[in-house]
């Protein structure tokens, strides 16, 4: 999880440690082996140019938080994983 590409040392950090606490709970989609979407293209955008990857096929994985739509930035620490 390279800082560059989040443009941030702190939100890096963040991803890594999510990633950490996904592995453990037997999670196989992680930041540091996927890529977040979003369904919003003005939140895409803020990352560069926004893009479809629809359709994902049958082995396509899902997680996301209940309480944000947002993985980054982050507000509090705690996290409920759905």
């Amino acid at each position: 999880l390279d800082p560059e590409t989040y443009r941030s040392d702190e939100a890096a950090a963040y991803f890594a440690d999510l990633d950490g606490e996904m592995d453990a709970r037997g999670l196989g989609l992680r930041p540091g082996n996927s890529h977040l979407a979003t369904t919003s293209p003005a939140d895409a955008s803020s990352w560069g140019t926004a893009a479809s990857i629809w359709p994902l096929g049958p082995d396509a994985s899902f997680a996301w938080f209940d309480d944000r739509r947002l993985f980054w930035p982050v507000e509090k620490r705690g996290r409920t994983l759905l």
